[in-house]
């Protein structure tokens, strides 16, 4: 089944996006200082991402992870554009 190269963009926002958060979940990491004790803090995965939102806001967040999700976007809009045969060889 062939698909047109907008379908094909088009099919991978949704999967693109969901790769992109799950990535930004699994590579997020803020490090800092314990006000009360001073001891040294590092903050992983959703906690790291959850002080990013407080500190930078919602766009500030979707500035940080819009490259990763370009990338995973355009790479899974490829992947299913070359697992369709659109651009199977002798075409």
């Amino acid at each position: 089944m062939k698909f047109s190269i907008i379908k094909l963009t088009l099919l991978g926002l949704i999967p693109g996006f969901l790769a992109s958060v799950i990535l930004s979940l699994l590579t997020a990491e803020k490090t800092g200082f314990n006000v009360v004790t001073g001891e040294p803090m590092v903050l992983t995965g959703w906690q790291a991402v959850y002080v990013q939102l407080n500190e930078t806001g919602l766009g500030g967040y979707v500035v940080s992870t819009l490259p990763l999700f370009l990338i995973c976007w355009f790479a899974i809009s490829a992947l299913l554009g070359v697992l369709s045969g659109r651009n199977s060889p002798g075409e």
